[in-house]
């Protein structure tokens, strides 16, 4: 039986920062279910401040890899809409399958794709790892494995799955990002244009919703005049942040990403929290000492996702006071600037900001 060091399961964004990370100095193993590059359901979309911190590390980004950048954003709220244009791109657009090949491939680690981890156990100090390929040992272990993480559900509690996406990519290609929150009660329809083809899709969180969420997007393709026929809508889970604490490791094993419920929402974005949490568990592993990884998550990614959940109440559950927040103020152009930009966005004082603005909101009501 083969031993490493860290074997990582999955090869998403948090596997391949993990695995760039911790291959310089340990002999680390990536198990991937699928063929490289491998299918994610996930719009394209990645922030200046989730570049810049892969840059910070050492991974670059090749130019290849951008389909276009985000300059322009048109939003729907109550059937009103507004065309928001940025100076400076807000990020790029690119496709998931070969931008998380990209990070993965510039790591020194073993990859092993096309090969399923069938269970996990702990032994003594080390985690023995089943395959479909045979067993391998390793003293630490990295959940990296997404929303359905088996990592997830062997060692952790298990939230409710609360949300839900459901995407299609169309040959067809638009000028902007759209993005639409008139679809669904507690989420939103998106556009993402790339080259040569879109992804178009919808998420929400399943609790406020009653129709399935394939009939969602085909109901908001009609809208759009779009034929689906012969193309194939995916589904995946959504896992949204909703409070997990003190529950991002045990013994020797970590979840990152999507694993560990990081999914921001507000903005319904999960690689730059991914990226982040691979750093923080891989930093944490090479000090030898997996409560830094709770610390550093406590005192970083969980505060801020604790106040972006605050914020996610207002928008989503008061469309009136976002759309006069659209219409008649620069604040969602401000908040986008500064959540793809700033990685510590969701500060308390961001938050009494927004609460300052209801007064003037009830007034134009008054008004009316």
């Amino acid at each position: 039986m083969e031993r490493y060091d860290v074997a990582i399961i999955g090869a998403g964004v948090s596997g391949g920062v993990a695995a760039y990370i911790l291959s310089k100095h340990m002999n680390v193993i990536v198990f991937e279910k699928y063929k490289l590059p491998r299918y994610k359901l996930c719009g394209g979309g990645i922030t200046n401040k989730t570049i810049s911190f892969l840059k910070s590390i050492g991974l670059d980004i090749n130019k290849s890899l951008i389909e276009s950048y985000i300059n322009e954003i048109e939003i729907k709220i109550k059937n009103e809409k507004k065309v928001l244009k940025f100076k400076e791109p807000l990020g790029i657009l690119t496709r998931r399958d070969l931008f998380d090949e990209y990070l993965i491939r510039k790591s020194e680690a073993e990859i092993l794709d096309e090969t399923k981890v069938l269970d996990v156990n702990i032994c003594g100090n080390e985690v023995i790892i089943k395959t479909n390929r045979g067993e391998y040992k390793s003293r630490y272990l990295l959940g990296c494995d997404g929303a359905t993480s088996l990592v997830k559900r062997k060692f952790f509690e298990m939230e409710k799955e609360i949300g839900v996406a459901a995407q299609i990519e169309i040959p067809i290609t638009y000028k902007r990002i759209f993005i639409d929150f008139d679809v669904v009660k507690n989420g939103y329809a998106w556009i993402f244009p790339k080259r040569n083809f879109s992804s178009i899709g919808v998420g929400y969180i399943r609790e406020y919703e009653k129709l399935p969420i394939k009939k969602v997007l085909e109901n908001f393709l009609s809208s759009l005049g779009l034929s689906y026929e012969g193309l194939k809508i995916k589904v995946h889970p959504l896992p949204y942040f909703i409070g997990r604490k003190n529950v991002v490791y045990r013994r020797n094993i970590c979840i990152c990403g999507d694993a560990a419920n990081l999914i921001d929402p507000v903005t319904g974005e999960g690689t730059f929290n991914a990226a982040y949490s691979a750093y923080l568990a891989s930093k944490a592993i090479l000090e030898g000492d997996l409560t830094l990884y709770e610390k550093y998550y406590l005192d970083t990614i969980y505060k801020e996702m604790k106040r972006a959940s605050l914020i996610a109440k207002i928008f989503y559950q008061k469309k009136e006071f976002s759309k006069y927040l659209l219409l008649n103020t620069n604040f969602f152009e401000e908040m986008l600037n500064c959540i793809c930009n700033d990685g510590r966005c969701y500060t308390r004082n961001y938050y009494i900001n927004i609460l300052k603005l209801i007064p003037l909101y009830i007034m134009s009501k008054i008004r009316i």
